[in-house]
Formats: C-alpha cells, structure tokens, sequence
C-alpha cells in the first residue's frame, strides 16, 4: 500500500503500491483509490 499525504489538516490518498499484482476480478493497481478526511473534534 502507499499513502499519500500533505499535512494533517488536507486529505490523504491511499493506493496499491506500483507493481504489487492483481487484485480480486483482475483488478490492477489504477482501478481504486481511498480518500481520508480529516476531521476536526
């Protein structure tokens, strides 16, 4: 996995790392992708 980031107030991407193989249904590396939020308490 690889986890993108700025700072802790902007969001954060997390992705399959370039070259890990297929996932389940064929899936490669470019067809997911999570967003994190901040949130502020």
């Amino acid at each position: 996995m690889r986890l993108d980031f700025r700072d802790e107030l902007k969001p954060a991407v997390l992705r399959r790392a370039p070259g890990t193989g297929e996932g389940k249904g064929g899936a490669d590396a470019g067809d997911f992708l999570y967003l994190l939020m901040p949130v502020r308490l």
